[in-house]
C-alpha cells in the first residue's frame, strides 16, 4: 500500500490513508431485553445474573447508574438480555409479583430497598439507557 501512496493515475496523485474499523454499537433486542431498577449498587453482578438464569438463559448482565430524578443514589439499574423473549416476559411477571426486594441485604445504611421494577428496553428513552 505505501507503494501506491503519491503514484499518478489519470494526472492525479493518490494518497492511501490508514484506516481502522471502528466497533459496531451494540444492537439493543427490545422484547428480550429488560432493565431492572432499585437493584441495591453493593450487589454483584454474578448474584444478579445467578437470581435471574433460575427464569431462562441471560445472554448479558450489565449494570448503570441510575439517572432516574429522585433516585437516591444507592441502587442501580440492570440491563439484562435474554436468550429469549419468553425468558424476558417471564422475569418481568416475576418482578410484578414480588413482595420484597430480594437483593435487599446488600443494601447499605439505613431504611429498607424499594421493591424492584422493570421495563422492556423498547419503554426505555434513549438518555435512561445511558
Amino acid at each position: 500500500m505505501r507503494a501506491l501512496n503519491g503514484t499518478k493515475l489519470l494526472g492525479h496523485a493518490i494518497q492511501v490513508v490508514y484506516s481502522y474499523s471502528r466497533p459496531q454499537e451494540k444492537v439493543v433486542q427490545p422484547r428480550r431485553t429488560i432493565f431492572v431498577r432499585y437493584v441495591p449498587k453493593e450487589t454483584p453482578l454474578h448474584v444478579v445474573h445467578k437470581f435471574f438464569g433460575q427464569l431462562g438463559k441471560v445472554q448479558e448482565c450489565t449494570s448503570h447508574k441510575d439517572k432516574e430524578e429522585g433516585s437516591d443514589g444507592r441502587s442501580v439499574v440492570v440491563r439484562m438480555e435474554f436468550a429469549a423473549r419468553n425468558h424476558a416476559q417471564l422475569a418481568v411477571q416475576n418482578i410484578e409479583n414480588m413482595t420484597a426486594n430480594p437483593f435487599a441485604m446488600y443494601r447499605t445504611g439505613m431504611g429498607t430497598a424499594p421493591l424492584l421494577t422493570a421495563k422492556y428496553a423498547e419503554a426505555f428513552t434513549k438518555e435512561e439507557r445511558k
